[in-house]
């Protein structure tokens, strides 16, 4: 449907280096790469709730800016949680806009495979404790640096550079901010995950409407409940998928949508309680 049409990838920290390839083998698209469209949006690292929002800016940003009516783009948030020893949780969104056809397509991924952190330190031996936990020097850091003024001095990525400007901040305050660069470029666990929902975005286009043909014909309602193939009581596994058109209003369910009729018992909160 989008053989040699030309969208703006909408991206701000070389995020077109996973994607593009990927857009135009699968897709045929003439991937242009729109850097810059929205600068008030530099840090591209936002709150949870606001994700498809900036999400949409940034599309809607580089379609005027360009010209061009397909624009892709995404977002991502990251925060500990407390349920689990605060651990680190990455969630992304990506967007896909078709602004001749009203059509609006994301895909989401949710993960703890993440190195984000955020830590006070107070000496070298902790930033040379702390950079072997979080993946450095593939993945960079970052340190904020108080002198008169607040600067956070980013994409650190060699142990020179970052000892300097620890050491930079330490004579200022005494302890200093350290916390990992979570910029696409800068962070290969993110740009694992934006790779991973490419091909997600990619299949969810490939996907034509049965009534209409529109792009993007996939699931947008789960019901659990498949019976477990011990005690035969609904589980939380999918049970039906529901698949509804965003430009013709049609929809379909399917039941077991992955192939089986049966939950195995480890998966039963009766059978296996936890």
């Amino acid at each position: 449907m989008y053989q040699d049409q030309s969208v703006i990838v909408a991206v701000q920290h070389e995020e077109d280096v996973v994607m593009t390839p990927l857009l135009s083998q699968s897709l045929g698209m003439n991937c242009k790469v729109g850097v810059g469209a929205l600068p008030a949006l530099e840090n591209d690292v936002y709150p949870s709730a606001e994700l498809l929002d900036v999400a949409r800016k940034k599309c809607y940003a580089a379609m005027e800016q360009y010209n061009i009516d397909l624009s892709i783009s995404s977002a991502a948030a990251f925060e500990t949680d407390p349920s689990f020893q605060n651990k680190g949780l990455h969630r992304e969104i990506m967007l896909f806009c078709d602004r001749k056809r009203n059509l609006e397509m994301s895909v989401s991924e949710t993960t703890a495979e993440t190195n984000y952190k955020s830590v006070m330190l107070n000496s070298i031996k902790e930033l040379q404790e702390f950079s072997e936990t979080c993946g450095f020097p593939t993945h960079a850091l970052n340190v904020v640096v108080v002198n008169g003024k607040t600067e956070v001095i980013r994409g650190l990525n060699n142990w020179k550079h970052l000892a300097l400007n620890f050491n930079k901040a330490y004579k200022e305050k005494g302890i200093v901010n350290v916390h990992t660069d979570m910029r696409a470029a800068y962070n290969p666990s993110r740009m694992k995950v934006i790779r991973a929902l490419t091909y997600k975005l990619i299949e969810k286009i490939k996907t034509a409407c049965p009534q209409c043909q529109s792009p993007g014909f996939t699931v947008t309602a789960i019901e659990k409940g498949l019976p477990c193939e011990v005690c035969k009581r609904p589980t939380s596994s999918d049970l039906i998928h529901h698949c509804t058109c965003t430009a013709c209003g049609y929809s379909r369910e399917k039941k077991y949508p992955k192939g089986k009729r049966l939950e195995n018992a480890l998966y039963c909160l009766n059978c296996n309680p936890r």
